[in-house]
């Protein structure tokens, strides 16, 4: 397993210290009429060899010398569609099944192109990236399965217990 790309700008970054990790689709750049690159949703990692979709929520990867922690599956939104000039893009990314992560992060460090990605702690509920993505875009009515992971980002916590609350939530990432 092994990052491809690595770039951080907080400026440009609405969640702040998470970074946002992915693989490259090439297949869904390509149906769209769109080169592939690395970068091309907007992700700060862009990864090969490694299940991103399979991943637990709470799992710590060390790459580079950095440490950093899934915290929930990307959404996408209208800004990845004006990004790719479709606005029916993220309909498609999101039918792909292969969201991306957000991952926090753990302990500062560098990491670049062709570093390893190590899986350093698992948690014990196996709730992954790939689950909640399925629960938010189709069986919403799962919902409360989410809580069984407390590392879930705070932006998921919000979406599950408005839900919950039966008040209208508002959209994580």
């Amino acid at each position: 397993m092994q990052a491809r790309y690595s770039r951080w700008d907080d400026t440009q970054d609405p969640f702040g210290p998470e970074l946002s990790a992915g693989e490259l689709l090439e297949e869904i750049l390509r149906a769209d009429g769109h080169e592939a690159f690395i970068g091309a949703f907007g992700e700060n990692l862009t990864l090969a060899g490694v299940d991103v979709t399979g991943a637990v929520v709470g799992e710590r990867w060390a790459v580079g010398s950095a440490v950093l922690e899934i915290t929930g599956p990307r959404t996408p939104c209208w800004k990845l569609g004006a990004r790719m000039e479709n606005v029916e893009f993220p309909v498609y990314f999101a039918a792909a099944g292969r969201p991306g992560a957000y991952l926090r992060v753990v302990t500062e460090g560098e990491l670049g192109a062709g570093d390893a990605v190590e899986i350093v702690q698992r948690p014990r509920h196996r709730l992954t990236v790939g689950d909640v993505a399925g629960i938010y875009h189709g069986d919403r009515g799962r919902c409360a399965e989410l809580l069984r992971a407390p590392e879930l980002g705070e932006e998921w916590r919000t979406w599950v217990q408005e839900r919950l609350a039966g008040e209208r939530p508002s959209l994580p990432g």
